[in-house]
């Protein structure tokens, strides 16, 4: 009685700490701010699923893997990547914990039982509206098929960005805990199996790596908590717990003075320039932390990375190599404690950006400007999502667009050209014509041409956040400037927000 009574405290100190590590996360605040996508109803049904899946194998009880198979079906439609996630985990999961006919048969029945639930909930609703929401699903999971493999390069590249977001904590504690053999298994095959998905399966350019791994938070908080338990849980704990807050409290210390420092500021593109820096080591330059989660961003000195990642993994070396359990468990709080400074220097940095320009403040001021503002039309924004979505008060969509007939039951309604003008309808916001996207990923000749023509015909207004800094030396800069600068918002000194009147129609010179 009493060795369970140890494990059940043991689970719940677990439970507590990973609960407080995704509470100050900041891609865990970020994905708790997010009304779509991987980080809220993903990841939410995701744990449900891996729950009740959990007490199935505990409990035997054949209700709990009935749960889990409409808790995989409510997944699949927040995520249709999760009818490729999910079922995989719980198969290897169950080959692992009962017999092999058994796993089989379970994962069968929890897959049949989601797509089930997909189906009914979603696909013949669909069908019977007459619906392009379908055809959306269809087509995207076509495509991937026929789109070019991104090369490893940038894939390893948004696998470090994604590895700045997590920081440290969540690195280096899994690892400690599978050396310590503290693991959670179906925390740990979650984790496995879905980065090695998204590494073998993904074939876009530029992946949103840092999306992708919200569903993994609470799955790495549980591990990172199994790590740190056994540390903590020692006659020492109250002077492990006094170096960690020690640590702590000097190494944010540390890292805000890295980061209020003036630096330079890279233009965003060519992004060879971030890389030259980085291998020349001329590492003291503000780098943007951005991501396809949300659409503001924020800025972090590229030392306080660097200064992180190396102390760290270096410390994590060093205690994988000395004997002493004593100096073991210190340099492990020491790790500890300089992991949460970066975490929560990273949240308040994205939550109020206390030493760089507040991009979101910025971003809500130069709304507010356009929406009490008469401006010149049509109204170009630039480079940030956030000002497409608030400008719905002024600028309304068409609702006119008439959907082609489409019959799902007939194979010759699947033509490529149908099927693209389809999902062009479902996925594209037809806006009207006072409003213009202009969506540049780059700063190139041929997108400077496109702005600079339509400015030519039509005239109007540019808004832009210019975040990350533009180069003010390329062609895109020299087309935008040729148009009036009226205002201009500046935060910590620094101009973010930019309004150009371009008058009914100009004649443009570069």
């Amino acid at each position: 009685m009493g060795n369970k009574i140890n494990i059940h405290n043991s689970r719940n100190k677990i439970a507590l700490i990973a609960a407080g590590l995704l509470a100050i996360h900041p891609l865990h605040i970020l994905a708790s701010l997010q009304a779509a996508y991987e980080g809220s109803f993903l990841t939410l049904l995701f744990v449900l699923t891996i729950y009740c899946l959990r007490i199935y194998v505990k409990s035997k009880k054949e209700k709990w893997i009935y749960l889990t198979g409409i808790f995989f079906g409510l997944a699949i439609l927040s995520k249709t990547s999760a009818i490729l996630l999910i079922p995989p985990i719980i198969l290897i999961y169950l080959l692992l914990e009962t017999k092999k006919t058994n796993a089989i048969i379970n994962t069968c029945k929890t897959t049949a039982i989601g797509c089930f639930v997909f189906i009914t909930a979603f696909a013949i609703p669909s069908i019977i509206t007459k619906s392009p929401a379908l055809i959306n699903v269809i087509t995207q999971l076509l495509s991937q098929k026929d789109a070019v493999r991104t090369s490893i390069v940038p894939l390893i590249l948004q696998y470090a960005h994604a590895i700045i977001w997590i920081g440290p904590i969540f690195l280096i504690f899994p690892i400690i805990a599978i050396i310590n053999k503290k693991t959670d298994k179906l925390n740990l095959i979650a984790v496995s199996y879905t980065i090695l998905f998204y590494l073998l399966a993904i074939r876009e350019s530029t992946p949103p790596m840092e999306r992708y791994l919200m569903i993994l938070l609470p799955s790495l908080s549980i591990l990172t908590a199994s790590g740190l338990i056994k540390v903590f849980d020692s006659k020492n704990a109250k002077r492990l717990i006094t170096i960690t807050i020690i640590t702590a409290i000097l190494s944010i210390i540390i890292l805000t003075l890295l980061n209020i420092q003036q630096s330079i500021t890279i233009p965003f593109y060519p992004k060879t320039e971030y890389l030259n820096s980085v291998l020349n080591l001329n590492w003291d330059f503000l780098m943007p932390i951005t991501g396809s989660s949300g659409p503001i961003g924020f800025y972090v000195n590229f030392l306080v990375i660097t200064t992180t990642f190396i102390s760290t993994i270096t410390l994590f070396i060093i205690s994988c190599i000395t004997k002493n359990a004593q100096t073991k468990k210190t340099l492990i709080c020491i790790i500890f404690g300089i992991s949460i400074a970066y975490t929560l220097f990273f949240a308040q940095e994205y939550l109020i950006s206390g030493t760089q320009p507040d991009i979101n403040n910025t971003t809500q001021q130069i709304i507010d400007y356009v929406n009490s503002n008469n401006l010149t039309t049509p109204i170009y924004y630039f480079r940030n999502y956030a000002l497409f979505y608030q400008f719905d008060k002024k600028y309304f969509y068409n609702k006119q667009t008439k959907i082609p007939d489409f019959d799902y039951f007939d194979i010759n309604s699947y033509d490529a050209k149908k099927l693209k003008n389809l999902r062009k309808i479902a996925t594209e916001q037809i806006l009207n014509n006072q409003f213009i996207t202009i969506s540049f990923q780059d700063d190139t000749v041929e997108k400077s041409k496109e702005l600079e023509n339509k400015i030519k015909k039509q005239g109007g207004t540019i808004i832009m956040i210019d975040f990350p800094e533009l180069s003010k030396k390329g062609r895109l800069w020299q087309t935008i400037k040729t148009c009036k600068q009226i205002k201009t918002f500046e935060d910590k000194g620094k101009p973010i927000g930019r309004v150009f009147d371009c008058g009914e129609k100009t004649k443009i010179t570069v």
